[in-house]
């Protein structure tokens, strides 16, 4: 293999190694990104399960005074 096709396989594997770092890091984002919305939906399940918590204490408020008519 002379000099010249050395220099071309290093440099098509330079290329190849600069795409994969590209790739990884637009992976590296958007794994990113998926983990903040994750929280958001963490939190907006923590909120509605108060939510419904606070719903069955209604229902046995409004049971107990209706009883009582």
């Amino acid at each position: 293999m002379s000099l010249q096709q050395r220099i071309d396989e290093k440099k098509r594997e330079l290329e190849s190694l600069s795409n994969i770092k590209a790739l990884s890091q637009n992976l590296c984002e958007q794994l990113e990104n998926i983990e903040s919305k994750l929280e958001t939906l963490a939190d907006g399940t923590e909120s509605v399960a108060l939510v419904m918590s606070n719903w069955n204490h209604i229902i046995k408020s409004v049971s107990l005074a209706s009883s009582k008519f």
